[in-house]
């Protein structure tokens, strides 16, 4: 799955961005963030985000969320959900965890984009 994640993601958001005329590089990518537990639902993502989103000067900003809470997250943000992928289908449950049979659903992940930033 490891080896599968990278170039199927960037798969995803170069034929993403050739759908609007855009390049992906033409952009910023953000990896990632991370909020204490006994910080979150205090606005410290939001804080984070809008700061990040004046240092990208407008451009878009492309990510993937891992997560159906991180995905609606970032959707908050004015992320616009443009794929969901799953890796490890028939290996894998929702977690990365090995497994077989109806449990194997694989990872998901959503990839997605804000197409201006303020």
């Amino acid at each position: 799955m490891f080896f599968e994640y990278t170039p199927t993601a960037e798969k995803i958001v170069d034929e993403v961005f050739a759908s609007r005329g855009l390049k992906r590089l033409d952009s910023w990518h953000l990896l990632m963030i991370a909020i204490d537990p006994e910080y979150e639902g205090k606005g410290y993502s939001t804080l984070l985000m809008r700061d990040g989103f004046n240092r990208a000067g407008g451009g878009p900003v492309y990510l993937e969320a891992t997560t159906p809470r991180s995905r609606d997250i970032y959707a908050h943000l004015g992320f616009e959900l443009n794929k969901v992928h799953r890796f490890g289908v028939e290996s894998v449950d929702e977690m990365g965890i090995v497994t077989k049979g109806e449990a194997a659903v694989g990872v998901p992940i959503f990839v997605m984009t804000k197409w201006e930033t303020p």
